[in-house]
C-alpha cells in the first residue's frame, strides 16, 4: 500500500499540505538523496511501528525522540516537544501541541493530556507519522508547540480488510492469586488491544469502516497507594477505550475529497494533572470532518477543510469527588488557493475556529473564536536553494491581530548533502485553540499576557554511504510570558498559579543516523539533548520536569524471507517534579529510563498473516515517566494480524 506522505515533486502539493521540501526530507530528497527527517522533525514509518510492536496510537509517542513523554496509566499522555514544563507544572491555558490526521486537525487535549485512543484512526491504518517541533505554521495554522501529523495507508483495488489482536502481561503478575495472601504487588493486566476494518476501493472511490479497542489495568501500587482502600475498591480499576470509525473518499474535480467520522469512548480512572489526582470518568469524543482539493486551472489548486467535534467528560459511579464534568465543542474550517508560477507556488487562504463550553459550573455556554488570513510562498531559486515563507494574521477573540511567521531556506550543497535553516515566531492563541477551557473549569484566571515563542534552527543532512544517512540539528528557542503552576512541596492542595511572566532560552542538539532502503540489516540511532539558560528560579524548577537527554536505537535483521528479529534500546534522563512533592516535603523524582525491547515477527500466507512475539523491558529496570504513574516491569506481548 502506498504511503500518504506528500508528493514533494509538486510545489502545489507542498503548498496545499503546508509542508516544504526540507520538512519531510525522507520524501523531499528521495529521488537523488535518501535522507532522514530535517530540522525539527522526526518520521516514524510503518516498519518502525511493526518492529516496535505498537498496537495503540499513543504508543507511537515512544518514537518521537526529544519529545518529553509522561503518563500515569500508559493510556493518556502528556508530551513536551520543546522541553517546556509538563502538564501539571504549567498553568492551565498554556498552549499544547496539535494532532493532524490526513490534513484534518483533530482536537485531543483534555487538561493537558492527549486522548489519542479516541482518534478516528487505528494503528493498522497508519502508514507514517511526522512529529514536528514548534513554533511552526503548519498548513496555515500557527502551532506554538508542535504537530503530530498522521498519514493513513491507502487501500489496494477491490476488497480490503485487516484485523489485529494483541495481549500481554508482566512478570510477577499474581494471576488467580490476586485476591489471596499470595498476591504479589504487581497486578497489571495489559490488553487486549485489537483493531479491525473492512472496505472497498473502486476506480475513483473508496470506503471503509473499522473499530479499535484497548484495555489496560492500572492497579499498580504506585497508583493504588494514593487512595484509601475503601475508595480504590469502589472505582473502575482499568481503562477501556472503544472507537468505531468510518471513512469515505472520492476522486473528482481534479482532486481528492475525504470524509472521516468517529465516536470513541474511554472509561476508567483519568488523571488530571492540575488537580494532581484521578477522577472516574467516561470520556466521549465525536468527530466529523471533511477535506479535499480541486483543480481550478492548469496551475491552480483550491483546498478546503471543515470539522465539528465534541469532547465530553462525565462521571462514572465511584466514591471520588467529581468536579470536571463538561462538554467542549469545536467547529473549525480552512480554505486556501494555490497558484503555481513556473516552479514557484503562492498560497492564500483563511481559517477559523470556534469553541463552546457546556458545564454545570458555567453560566450559559461560554464560547470563543479566532482565526484570520494566512499566506505561503514556496520559491525555488536555481537548482540549489529553496525559500519557504509562511505567515498568518490571527485575530483571537478580544485580542488585536497577532502576526505569526516562519522562514526557511533549504540548500542542496551537492547530490549527497543538504542544509536547512529556519526561523519562526508564533504567539499562543487560547481563544482559537480552546486552551482557556481548562483554566475556566479548574477555577484559574487566564494570564494577562499570552506566551510568545521564537525559534531558530539549522540542520545538516548527509548521505555517507549507499545505505547510510545522517542528520545533525542545532536549535534554539526563546520563550516569553510562560505561566507556571508553582506549588510548595509541603502543601497537599494546589496553590494559585504563579502568573509572574517567566522567560527562558532553550537550546537543543539532535542527531540521527539510519540505514536507507530495504536490506537484510536495518537500523537507526537517534539522540536529543536539551538545556536552558536565562531563566528565573521558579521556572527552572518547572523545566526540570522534562528529561534533558533522550536516546533511541533500533536494529533488525531478516535472516530468512518473511522472518525478522528486532532489538530496541530506549534511554532517557530522569526528571524532578517540584509541584508533585512527596509526603515528607521532598520533590517527586522520576528515575531514568533504561529499557531494552526485543521482538520476533513471522509473515505467512503470502504476507497476509503475521505473528509477533514482543518482550519489553528485558532488563527489568524501572520504567516510569510520571511521579504518580505506574512502573512497568518486564512484560511480554503476543500479536496476530490478518490482512486480506
Amino acid at each position: 500500500m502506498a504511503e500518504r506522505l506528500p508528493d514533494v515533486t509538486s510545489p502545489v502539493a507542498l503548498a496545499r499540505l503546508g509542508l516544504s521540501r526540507s520538512w519531510v526530507l525522507v520524501a523531499l530528497l528521495g529521488a537523488s538523496l535518501a535522507t532522514p527527517a530535517r530540522a525539527q522533525t522526526t518520521v516514524v514509518r510503518r516498519v518502525d511501528i511493526e518492529r516496535a510492536g505498537w498496537n495503540r496510537v499513543s504508543e507511537i509517542l515512544d518514537g518521537a525522540v526529544g519529545w518529553g513523554r509522561a503518563t500515569v496509566d500508559g493510556f493518556t499522555y502528556s508530551a513536551s516537544p520543546d522541553h517546556l514544563p509538563a502538564a501539571g507544572e504549567s498553568a492551565p491555558s498554556m498552549p499544547e501541541w496539535i494532532v493532524v490526521l490526513d490534513g484534518q486537525r483533530v482536537p485531543t487535549d483534555l487538561f493537558g493530556l492527549h486522548v489519542l485512543e479516541l482518534l478516528p484512526v487505528s494503528v493498522g491504518q497508519i502508514d507514517s507519522v511526522i512529529f514536528t517541533r514548534g513554533p511552526v505554521i503548519y498548513a496555515g495554522r500557527p502551532a506554538a508547540r508542535g504537530v503530530m501529523s498522521i498519514f493513513s495507508r491507502r487501500f489496494h483495488p477491490g476488497f480490503n480488510g485487516e484485523s489485529t489482536y494483541q495481549h500481554g502481561d508482566e512478570t510477577g503478575d499474581p494471576g488467580p492469586y490476586r485476591y489471596t495472601n499470595l498476591s504479589s504487588p504487581n497486578v497489571e493486566k495489559i490488553g487486549p488491544f485489537a483493531h479491525g476494518d473492512v472496505g472497498w476501493r473502486g476506480p475513483s472511490w473508496d470506503v471503509d469502516a473499522g473499530v479499535h479497542i484497548a484495555s489496560i489495568n492500572i492497579t499498580d501500587t504506585l497508583i493504588s497507594s494514593r487512595f484509601p482502600p475503601s475508595t480504590f475498591a469502589g472505582v473502575r480499576q482499568d481503562v477501556l477505550s472503544i472507537t468505531p470509525t468510518f471513512r469515505a473518499g472520492v476522486d473528482a474535480l481534479g482532486g481528492r475529497h475525504e470524509l472521516m467520522a468517529s465516536r470513541g469512548e474511554q472509561r476508567g480512572l483519568f488523571f488530571i494533572p492540575p488537580q494532581r489526582g484521578e477522577q472516574s470518568l467516561r470520556t466521549t469524543n465525536t468527530y466529523v470532518g471533511i477535506d479535499g482539493s480541486l483543480n481550478a486551472g492548469s496551475a491552480a489548486t483550491v483546498t478546503y477543510e471543515g470539522s465539528a467535534s465534541s469532547l465530553d467528560a462525565s462521571e462514572l459511579a465511584s466514591p471520588l469527588a467529581f468536579t470536571v464534568g463538561h462538554t467542549r465543542r469545536h467547529v473549525g474550517g480552512k480554505f486556501s488557493a494555490t497558484h503555481q508560477v513556473g516552479r514557484a507556488a503562492v498560497t492564500l487562504g483563511g481559517l477559523a475556529d470556534r469553541w463552546t463550553l457546556d458545564a454545570p459550573v458555567a453560566q450559559g455556554s461560554p464560547s470563543s473564536s479566532g482565526g484570520g488570513p494566512f499566506a505561503r510562498a514556496l520559491l525555488p531559486l536555481g537548482s540549489t536553494l529553496t525559500l519557504d515563507a509562511s505567515t498568518a494574521l490571527i485575530f483571537d477573540g478580544a485580542h488585536s491581530g497577532a502576526l505569526d511567521a516562519s522562514l526557511e531556506a533549504s540548500f542542496r550543497l551537492d547530490s549527497l548533502t543538504s542544509l536547512a535553516i529556519r526561523g519562526s515566531r508564533v504567539h499562543a492563541h487560547p481563544n482559537m485553540d480552546g486552551s482557556w477551557i481548562d483554566a475556566y473549569l479548574l477555577g484559574y484566571a487566564l494570564p494577562r499576557q499570552d506566551p510568545t515563542l521564537n525559534a531558530a534552527s539549522t540542520a545538516f543532512v548527509r548521505r555517507f554511504a549507499p545505505y547510510v544517512a545522517a542528520t545533525i540539528e542545532l536549535r534554539g528557542e526563546n520563550i516569553a510570558d510562560w505561566s507556571g503552576l508553582t506549588v510548595p512541596a509541603s502543601r497537599s492542595l494546589p496553590s494559585p498559579p504563579d502568573f509572574q511572566p517567566h522567560r527562558a532560552i532553550i537550546f537543543s542538539q539532535h542527531a540521527r543516523i539510519e540505514t536507507i532502503g530495504e536490506h537484510v540489516w536495518q537500523g537507526s540511532i537517534e539522540y536529543d539533548h536539551a538545556g536552558t539558560f536565562d531563566r528565573d528560579a521558579p521556572f527552572a524548577s518547572e523545566l526540570a520536569s522534562q528529561p534533558a537527554d533522550d536516546l533511541r536505537a533500533q536494529a533488525s535483521v531478516t535472516p530468512v524471507r518473511d522472518f525478522r528479529v528486532s532489538g530496541i534500546v530506549n534511554l532517557s534522563g530522569g526528571s524532578r517534579w517540584d509541584a508533585f512533592g512527596t509526603a515528607n516535603g521532598l520533590p517527586a523524582v522520576v528515575p531514568p529510563v533504561r529499557r531494552v525491547d526485543a521482538s520476533m515477527e513471522k509473515w505467512m500466507w503470502q504476507r497476509r498473516f503475521r505473528l509477533e512475539l514482543l518482550y519489553r523491558n528485558l532488563l527489568n529496570e524501572p520504567d516510569r515517566t510520571h511521579p504518580f504513574g505506574a512502573q512497568w516491569n518486564l512484560r511480554w506481548h503476543v500479536s496476530a494480524s490478518l490482512l486480506f
